[in-house]
């Protein structure tokens, strides 16, 4: 071994962007012991605290004297060796530090009394407890699976790559989703080579986990977004199952990262097989996958689609949100029929039929949602908060309002009016897990004729029997959000919601949808090369690259007067070095308070690699978010 007496190593300590990496002395008891991927223990400052060796060198940077020395080793090694490279490449792709790089991709570290107890035992034999058919297509490269694929295919490959002795990933979005996914791959896997990776688990068994994972124990992981951070020594294949889901993007705190983006550089730097499964892919993904990638779809038999116009169809008191043709399909069905719509709650604001007054929340600034039933309250969608309907408006002290939107409650209210002797529940992000688990239970059991739900029934239903029909509300709305994603978003939650029933009814303003047919036709290539070239004409991704930098204050003046600063500064040196990057903003963002702070956004958009970002993005301030390849413009 070489005779390094030097060490590069990252403090797990939150520190500024420009201050990382710091170089300790080796001490000469641990010179032959020294490995790059181990957790030390190094003093810095007044104190002593963790921190990861990412190079051993033979001479300094400083003077030699002025450097302190490392503590001890905490840990063989906590880092596999690619996990170095996918360090930086974070930390530069999401503009962050790399201490808090690094303190994001290891697990919490367990009282010091911890380290001395973990013994690694050998790998165990391969077991598979079922007989488990062979996957009908090549998985010996990176591939797009799309459509209405078996849901025995992940099962497959993982059998396929887990009959070679390697490692699998296998990514799914949410907690809920993973706990089932699991008692289906006991079935076939021996539990102790299987190991799941969720932000439930403890810190301890986290970190035995992670060990484990490094050391080759465990052969199967599955788990949510942070299972993508696992450090594996012999990764063969990562399997990410609904790989459009918003959840793989961590929107709420740094480092805002994508896990599926994150698994694309896994896969380049572990030299594995990367397989997306989708019904629906994202559009960027799709794009990615046209070079370099295989691509498996599985076309959509025995659908029929039908398109309801109503926008001639007269309006009928109390029947206002349902045409008279999805009546006549409620009353003709003999079985179960699930009705989607996009919206919780009764209505979506409620305004004064005097003044316009509008309800808004103080904390977020945004129109209250009018829940008509238990009691009639307004809520807030984003923080909760609630308020009681005053009898008469703050404004002008009138008494009649208009409530405008429909949501779950409203459409409920009014099938249930028609159809007193239904059986009918509503499942939505404000329904308690308790109760989701009884409707989910008594709609398997065929004990609820109708069912009312949002896109949530997507993670939370999977049906195995027939269901006579879906129909789907407010479609419009959907296709006309204000954002570049919202046609995607909707050609999603149409193609996801048609997975329960072989009959469709979309009730609809537009009966000349262009994504509507393509769905019903199987051609959604069609629809994909689309959308590729809308995106292309009016540079939105995959054909840029967007970023989103969040200014909050306190005082909204503040904000805005720091987001301009920022702004114009990023537009002299995009002028000066003649850059292909559009700057938007200041702007004002949706929700404008969020936890008691103001925020403004300046949107850039780049047109190109551009190595310069790095400078251009240097003028951000450290209190200011930076949001990647934004889920959300809003």
């Amino acid at each position: 071994m070489e005779n390094f007496q030097y060490a590069e190593v990252i403090p797990l300590v939150k520190l500024p962007k420009s201050l990382g990496i710091f170089d300790y002395k080796i001490p000469a008891g641990l010179i032959d012991e020294i490995q790059i991927g181990q957790l030390v223990e190094i003093p810095f400052r007044k104190k002593n605290i963790f921190g990861i060796i990412i190079k051993l060198k033979k001479d300094a940077g400083i003077t030699h004297k002025n450097l302190k020395e490392i503590v001890s080793i905490k840990n063989k090694k906590i880092l596999a060796p690619y996990q170095i490279d996918l360090i930086f490449w974070l930390a530069d792709n999401y503009f962050q530090s790399l201490a808090l790089i690094v303190k994001s991709l290891i697990p919490p570290i367990p009282k010091k009394n911890y380290f001395n107890k973990f013994d690694v035992k050998s790998s165990s034999g391969i077991t598979i407890k079922k007989n488990i058919q062979k996957a009908l297509f090549d998985i010996s490269g990176n591939t797009l699976i799309y459509g209405d694929y078996p849901k025995t295919l992940p099962i497959q490959i993982i059998n396929a790559y887990r009959k070679k002795n390697q490692q699998i990933l296998y990514l799914l979005p949410e907690t809920n989703i993973v706990r089932k996914k699991v008692k289906i791959i006991e079935k076939y896997f021996n539990s102790s080579e299987i190991g799941v990776i969720t932000g439930t688990i403890s810190k301890t068994k986290n970190y035995i986990l992670w060990e484990k994972i490094l050391h080759k124990e465990i052969k199967i992981i599955i788990g949510t977004r942070r299972a993508i951070f696992a450090p594996f020594s012999d990764l063969g294949a990562i399997l990410i199952e609904d790989e459009d889901d918003q959840s793989y993007k961590q929107w709420d705190q740094n480092p805002r990262y994508n896990a599926r983006e994150v698994a694309i550089k896994i896969s380049e730097l572990t030299h594995s097989n990367l397989f997306l499964f989708s019904r629906a892919p994202s559009v960027t993904t799709y794009s990615k996958t046209l070079k370099n990638f295989n691509k498996k779809f599985y076309p959509w038999y025995g659908k029929q689609f039908e398109m309801v116009d109503i926008k001639n169809e007269p309006k009928s008191f109390p029947y206002r949100y349902i045409s008279n043709r999805v009546n006549e399909v409620l009353e003709q069905s003999q079985g179960q029929c699930i009705v989607m719509i996009n919206r919780k709650g009764s209505s979506r604001l409620v305004l004064c039929k005097s003044c316009g007054y509008i309800f808004r929340c103080p904390a977020c600034n945004l129109p209250y949602a009018y829940y008509a039933t238990p009691q009639e309250v307004l809520r807030c969608t984003i923080c909760a908060k609630t308020l009681q309907l005053p009898e008469k408006c703050p404004e002008c002290e009138n008494i009649e309002y208009k409530f405008q939107g429909a949501g779950t409650k409203k459409i409920a209210e009014e099938i249930q009016t028609r159809y007193p002797k239904y059986a009918l529940e509503i499942l939505d992000g404000d329904t308690p897990m308790k109760k989701k688990k009884e409707i989910i239970a008594d709609f398997k059991n065929k004990k609820i004729k109708i069912l009312i739900a949002t896109q949530s029934i997507f993670n939370d239903i999977q049906v195995e029997h027939p269901i006579d029909a879906v129909i789907i509300l407010s479609t419009d709305i959907l296709f006309n959000i204000p954002e570049y994603t919202s046609e995607e978003r909707a050609w999603q939650f149409i193609i996801k919601s048609s997975m329960y029933a072989n009959t469709i009814i979309i009730q609809t303003n537009n009966t000349d949808n262009f994504a509507v047919s393509c769905i019903a036709k199987n051609d959604f290539d069609a629809w994909y090369m689309s959308e590729l070239k809308k995106r292309k004409l009016f540079h939105y991704p995959p054909f840029s690259k967007i970023i989103k930098i969040i200014f909050q204050n306190k005082n909204k003046k503040n904000a805005e007067t720091d987001a301009s600063l920022v702004a114009k500064k990023i537009k002299e040196i995009i002028k000066f070095d003649n850059l292909s990057i559009e700057v938007f903003g200041p702007i004002d963002p949706y929700a404008i308070i969020t936890r008691k702070y103001y925020r403004v956004h300046i949107i850039l958009k780049i047109l190109k690699n551009n190595e310069l970002l790095q400078n251009i993005m240097q003028t951000v301030p450290e209190s200011c978010l930076i949001d990647v390849d934004p889920v959300s413009l809003l």
